[in-house]
């Protein structure tokens, strides 16, 4: 499958954390491309492989890849700090930072807290105060991977 929205997506979302060689693209012919994932055996935690952020054009675009499906809530704050933040519930562990200075246009830092006692996650995303959003989630199916493109309006 070819990324349509946002090339070069799965490569960039790898660029925080370290990945397992079986998630990084393959290229053939200067295409990116990505064996589907399979789904997990039932009953199977939700874990997180990967978080990122890069630069597609004129949006900082932020990627979480997950073992299985799982789309989250988005949730803004506004009150002198803009940020955008969302829980995952049924992640049983977590040993990534708790902070990622990314000093993109759009998005500062990305902070991660994981309760162990609720099972659940929450990632924000600080946001430069100096802009108005867009803010364009998107899912890509075959991968478990979810983006949120975020742009000036």
């Amino acid at each position: 499958m070819k990324m349509r929205h946002i090339p070069g997506l799965i490569l960039l979302a790898l660029l925080l954390c370290a990945a397992p060689a079986t998630a990084l693209p393959a290229e053939t012919g200067g295409e990116q491309t990505l064996q589907p994932k399979s789904p997990p055996p039932e009953g199977t935690p939700t874990r997180v492989i990967n978080i990122g952020v890069s630069r597609q054009g004129e949006a900082d675009v932020f990627c979480i890849d997950f073992n299985k499906p799982r789309i989250p809530d988005l949730q803004t704050v506004d009150n002198g700090a803009p940020r955008i933040y969302f829980d995952i519930t049924d992640i049983h562990e977590w040993s990534g930072a708790k902070r990622y200075d990314v000093n993109g246009t759009y998005i500062q830092a990305v902070r991660t807290h994981h309760n162990t006692d609720k099972k659940t996650m929450r990632v924000v995303l600080d946001l430069n105060d100096r802009y108005n959003y867009r803010v364009d989630p998107s899912w890509v199916e075959d991968y478990y991977l979810f983006c949120i493109a975020i742009s000036k309006r």
